[in-house]
């Protein structure tokens, strides 16, 4: 019997709001548990805390919130010493690792093995500052294994220098979106768009590193060949006032939808998806535009450029360029089976690489080297 077959394992979340990283985290603790391994989840956030508890009876297994109070070496240790858990895996963004854990870590739990992984943007710190550097490098002494979502992610922890044994990459489970129902109406019915209008959608956060106002530069372009086209955009963020600026001229040929829980029905609708972000730690909402088969046009930017071929599975653009961005777009809207062969691709491909299986491997492979034998245990 595999070894992990019976791993008992505590999942804790560190996270301002209930977002992607916490849903992603979760969604990885359901695929160990469809295993058999004895799975607990404990999210210890500072926000959304309703919102985090009607999430919890969607598992079968314990899911609560915690909070700082409540979290410690000390408990950790007692679940530890009581065979209640084997292993801690530590969800969290690079900045909200807790320096008290970091520091109660050698003197009170030694022998618990801990997986960290690092779900914010690593990539985009100033990592070429000895500070940074030396966070890094603290949080390397802190856990057993490193868990980064892509090879861009890893480079960056091997730059810091984090031993290249003890990073690993897993990237976030990604599946097809579940079918439209019959008591959901279609976004094109919900927003009077007709099926031969052409419709873009953005679907970001609007943030400078995301560049809506781009994308809306770059729809300017497109409509003089396709007048009645739609920009939809869905999202919020800093640049939410901005870019609604920018369209205001453009009147209702872009929607700003605000912040969209159903956006499985958005991709499917879509006639090519524009994602124009300038970095990106793994990118999941191309791999969700691939997923419902929707052509996409990129920004030519790693981890991106790990994962897909300009020409064979998208198109990609520099993505502060909206001529390049406008170019791209429209060739897919002119070609329409060309775009359909395009998103076919990239669906293989995330299927492929991103699935349960694929991903439960590469976690299975961090776990070992963190539980079995580790001569460095105990010099933390």
């Amino acid at each position: 019997m595999d070894r992990l077959s019976c791993l008992k394992v505590l999942h804790i979340v560190r996270s301002q709001t209930v977002g992607g990283s916490t849903l992603s985290a979760l969604r990885q603790a359901e695929a160990e548990y469809s295993l058999g391994r004895q799975v607990q989840f404990w999210g210890w956030l500072h926000q959304q805390k309703s919102d985090f508890d009607r999430l919890a009876g969607n598992y079968n297994f314990p899911v609560k919130r915690v909070s700082g109070s409540q979290l410690g070496w000390g408990l950790l240790r007692t679940y530890f010493n009581a065979n209640i858990c084997h292993l801690v895996h530590f969800h969290t963004g690079l900045a909200r690792i807790s320096p008290r854990l970091q520091a109660l870590r050698p003197a009170i739990a030694p022998q618990i093995p801990v997986v960290l992984s690092l779900r914010g943007p690593s990539a985009f710190e100033p990592h070429t500052t000895s500070q940074w550097r030396q966070k890094q490098l603290a949080n390397s002494e802190f856990v057993d294994a490193v868990i980064v979502l892509s090879e861009l992610e890893r480079q960056v922890q091997l730059e810091a220098g984090i031993p290249e044994e003890k990073v690993f990459v897993v990237p976030n489970i990604m599946e097809p979106p579940p079918s439209v129902t019959m008591s959901q109406t279609p976004w094109r019915d919900r927003l009077h768009i007709s099926p031969d209008t052409p419709m873009i959608l953005f679907c970001a956060r609007l943030t400078p590193r995301k560049n809506p106002l781009a994308t809306i530069a770059a729809f300017r372009q497109i409509l003089p060949r396709y007048p009645h086209a739609v920009l939809v955009v869905a999202g919020t963020g800093e640049l939410l006032a901005s870019c609604q600026e920018k369209a205001q001229d453009l009147h209702n040929s872009v929607r700003f939808l605000g912040y969209v829980e159903d956006v499985a029905g958005l991709y499917a609708e879509a006639d090519v998806f524009v994602a124009a972000s300038a970095a990106e730690s793994f990118g999941r909402t191309a791999m969700e535009a691939a997923l419902a088969k929707t052509p996409m046009v990129l920004g030519k930017i790693r981890p991106w450029m790990d994962y897909f071929t300009h020409g064979c599975h998208c198109e990609f653009a520099d993505p502060q360029d909206p001529t390049d961005l406008a170019t791209t777009t429209l060739r897919i809207l002119d070609n329409r089976e060309y775009g359909s062969q395009l998103a076919e691709n990239a669906h293989q491909v995330v299927l492929s690489r991103f699935g349960e299986p694929a991903a439960l491997t590469a976690l299975s492979q961090a776990y070992k080297y963190a539980l079995f034998p580790t001569k460095n245990r105990g010099k933390k």
